[in-house]
């Protein structure tokens, strides 16, 4: 195995994994959808290897446009077919827990922009890094980045208060006779 095979795979088996759950924060995919654009990525990244000059940045694009080509196509149903999961399981688990299929049914609420900058921050781009990717200025990044923050807080304060509400209806005492 030559120098630029073994530096593709070592980039594939730590950046997969990512890259699914970026597509999933971004645009809202589905573990499927994301499973398939970051595959797609990842495949025209072993194509162009030797030119790529930031190869984090440039799958996490490549995998949003994957993804947006692919939409027309999602009337077809993964569910009959649990063998694609079997892509992911094997070396790179994919799996939600509960907590964070909660956290992206959040992110779904906020705007793209919002959200697709909210993604590239959690996967530790620095913004001059997402203005660059995203061709925004960096301004435009941080203001994006603060009012989804703001937008999350007053989502999950709501979420609190819905809760603590319905907890404490749960346990008024009822009046019998």
């Amino acid at each position: 195995m030559d120098d630029d095979q073994l530096h593709f795979s070592e980039f594939y088996r730590t950046e997969f994994a990512t890259l699914v759950g970026f597509v999933m924060k971004a645009v809202g995919a589905t573990v499927y959808e994301g499973t398939d654009a970051a595959q797609a990525a990842l495949t025209e990244a072993w194509a162009k290897w030797g030119t790529l000059f930031n190869p984090r940045a440039w799958v996490r694009t490549v995998a949003i446009r994957a993804y947006y080509r692919s939409v027309p196509v999602r009337e077809v149903s993964l569910d009959h077919h649990p063998e694609v999961l079997d892509l992911v399981a094997t070396d790179c688990p994919v799996e939600l827990s509960e907590r964070t299929a909660a956290a992206h049914a959040l992110l779904e609420l906020l705007p793209p922009a919002q959200r697709i900058v909210l993604a590239y921050s959690t996967d530790g781009f620095s913004d001059a890094e997402i203005a660059a990717e995203l061709g925004k200025s960096l301004e435009a990044v941080r203001q994006n980045r603060h009012r989804a923050r703001k937008t999350l807080k007053s989502l999950l304060q709501t979420q609190s208060r819905e809760v603590t509400h319905d907890d404490s209806a749960s346990r008024v005492p009822r009046r019998v006779g």
